[in-house]
């Protein structure tokens, strides 16, 4: 996670290799992360950037309760052709009122 502008906002990201993707480890991993964001850091929002293509990371920011704010069409030019980026997010307010329990076993 890194502080991204404006103040008081992060962004969050991930790479895992091919061969441990679709384990559930990037969610597993984001949980905590979004807690120390909200809960100690006191950021008011999380954000998170994302190849449009990449639909299993979509689903991941799903999953961790992020909604999608934006989808920029071909805005990256990424690797020899233009790309698309979509754009999670998710505040405070809404951290608090759906966290998930990092100890129940639907929240994994």
């Amino acid at each position: 996670m890194r502080p991204a502008d404006p103040e008081g906002t992060a962004e969050i990201g991930y790479v895992f290799a091919p061969d441990v993707a679709g384990r559930g480890y990037a969610t597993e991993a984001c949980r905590p992360l979004l807690a120390l964001a909200f809960e100690e850091l006191g950021v008011h929002r999380v954000m998170g950037r994302l190849d449009a293509r990449n639909g299993a990371s979509a689903r991941v920011l799903e999953r961790l309760g992020m909604r999608l704010e934006a989808h920029f069409v071909e805005d990256d030019w990424f690797k020899g052709e233009w790309t698309s980026t979509l754009v999670y997010a998710m505040l405070d307010r809404e951290w608090r009122a759906g966290r998930p329990s990092l100890d129940s076993p639907t929240s994994r």
